[in-house]
């Protein structure tokens, strides 16, 4: 597909299940304000493969939940909450689940992004960056054995906004 806007001027919703795959040249979640955008990519074998950026919350609100060993995957970057009054969650749950980003995480760039990580579930970045812009807010969860948040650079939590990120097992 050329690309997806899940939640453009009305509500949307997109499924992945039981082994299907979509490749897209790049895909937003809650495109315009007070829309909603959501995504679920469930089972194993199940993949997204975005060749550009996911956007999660660009205006609007956008909710991801990648669960029971599915895969999404971006060649380049992951934003949650991009624009100022927007709001993304990304749901990462279960063994063998996993969000791998070529580029960098932002969680929560103008607006506020929130993500967790459990079950084993696994998310791969170059970066991550949380609360990028003042005005904005990030949360970060990494919860229970063998999730992981595994970036190849950095983790800054809080750069002009406010973040708060907890790993616990």
């Amino acid at each position: 597909l050329n690309g997806h806007i899940i939640g453009d001027s009305g509500n949307g919703s997109l499924t992945i299940l039981s082994g299907a795959r979509a490749d897209d040249r790049a895909a937003t979640l809650g495109y315009n304000a007070g829309v909603t955008g959501t995504a679920i990519v469930s089972d194993v074998n199940s993949l997204w493969n975005v060749r550009g950026t996911l956007t999660i919350a660009r205006a609007g609100r956008g909710d991801i939940s990648i669960l029971n060993g599915a895969r999404v995957s971006t060649a380049v970057n992951a934003n949650l909450g991009d624009v100022a009054g927007s709001y993304g969650t990304l749901t990462l749950d279960g063994v063998g689940s996993r969000l791998d980003t070529a580029g960098y995480t932002t969680i929560g760039n103008y607006g506020r992004g929130a993500a967790v990580i459990s079950g084993g579930a696994v998310h791969q970045t170059q970066q991550g960056i949380m609360a990028r812009y003042a005005g904005s807010r990030g949360e970060l969860r990494v919860t229970g054995p063998d999730s992981l948040w595994l970036g190849t650079t950095y983790l800054m939590v809080g750069n002009f906004g406010t973040a708060e990120a907890s790993f616990a097992n």
